[in-house]
């Protein structure tokens, strides 16, 4: 598929998860407002009419009936549309020769068309929580179209933090059900708080898709291994 029947134009609407974290963060900021040892209200109130503006306004709305079926519709559409061209996970990995550019080109080519899906998913599954809904790496293709000869990572694995039920029963204990996140909100001062907050706001307003981080970094991202370690290009001749 190359063109789409509709012109796709992305509302940023916010996942489950962003608006939960919101609410919290709506909490923590009404509260400042009744604290008496808190003098100068006025950055807690601004923060306050600004989050409760931008919650309304990238709140996906419930569809029904007609609606929800054009939004069914268009959201097939996309997700024939968006793998076009899209690099697949061996490639993406292995970041073989012209990877990048290729990557960089069908990026800028479907922006659009990508956040408008992710608002479609948000729509079509309102309050699903699944934190991979709206994420576009489940469309990313199995197969792969360049030559995987000149691949510069011959199949390493990197392991960024440790997920056993050791690990996980520990933080449990630890933590109870509290995230990284929320534990690291309830160790900053106020100053650091509302700073955080105002971060969080400007992210959701330049960058919507920012929460769905991809489960493949692209091909510039994705460290070079050790040289000790690394395993020969392809007809690189023995040492």
């Amino acid at each position: 598929m190359s063109e789409l029947s509709f012109d796709p134009k992305p509302k940023g609407y916010l996942s489950p998860k962003q608006i939960s974290e919101m609410h919290d963060e709506k909490k923590y900021l009404e509260r400042q407002m009744t604290d008496p040892n808190i003098e100068d209200k006025g950055d807690v109130a601004r923060l306050l009419r600004r989050l409760d503006t931008q919650v309304e306004s990238q709140t996906p709305p419930k569809l029904t009936g007609e609606a929800l079926d054009t939004a069914m519709a268009q959201r097939r559409e996309l997700e024939a549309y968006i793998p076009v061209g899209m690099l697949s996970h061996e490639e993406m990995r292995k970041n073989v020769d012209g990877a990048v550019g290729h990557n960089m080109r069908w990026d800028q080519g479907k922006k659009n068309a990508v956040l408008a899906w992710k608002d479609l998913m948000r729509m079509t599954e309102w309050g699903n929580p699944d934190p991979d809904l709206a994420n576009v790496e489940c469309l990313r293709p199995q197969t792969s179209v360049l030559g995987m000869h000149s691949a510069q990572i011959q199949g390493q694995a990197y392991n960024f933090a440790p997920n056993t039920a050791e690990y996980r029963a520990k933080w449990d204990e630890t933590f109870g059900e509290k995230t990284p996140e929320q534990i690291l909100r309830e160790h900053m001062d106020q100053g650091e708080r509302l700073a955080a907050i105002e971060s969080r706001l400007d992210s959701l307003v330049h960058n919507p898709g920012a929460d769905d981080a991809p489960s493949d970094p692209a091909p510039e991202m994705i460290p070079e291994p050790a040289e000790a370690d690394a395993a020969p290009r392809l007809g690189a001749g023995a040492a």
